[in-house]
């Protein structure tokens, strides 16, 4: 499946709140790139959306382990707004949880 990320992105609305990454599919792209040299994978933990928003729980790694929070805005379709954050992957915490289970 070849998916236009031209399609799903709304650049005239779209605000990206990582610091990090430029706006608009351009600054996606570069990221994606960059990423792409580190061999990267992304597990999906879970999803959820509620109206307007989808939220996802992540496990990645690029080069380090990392777990990740995503929260995506939508109108008709679109992308319009980007949050996440991003953190190293710690072991299991006192109790004995880990970050995503």
């Amino acid at each position: 499946m070849s998916v236009n990320r031209k399609e799903q992105i709304d650049e005239a609305k779209y605000i990206q709140h990582n610091p990090e990454t430029h706006e608009g599919s351009e600054g996606l792209a570069a990221l994606f790139k960059q990423i792409a040299k580190t061999s990267p994978r992304v597990n999906i933990v879970r999803i959820f959306e509620d109206g307007d928003y989808v939220f996802g729980h992540t496990e990645y790694d690029f080069a380090n382990s990392n777990i990740g929070f995503e929260v995506f805005r939508f109108e008709d379709g679109q992308t319009v707004e980007h949050w996440d954050n991003i953190q190293r992957r710690k072991g299991p915490n006192i109790s004995g949880h880990s970050m995503v289970w």
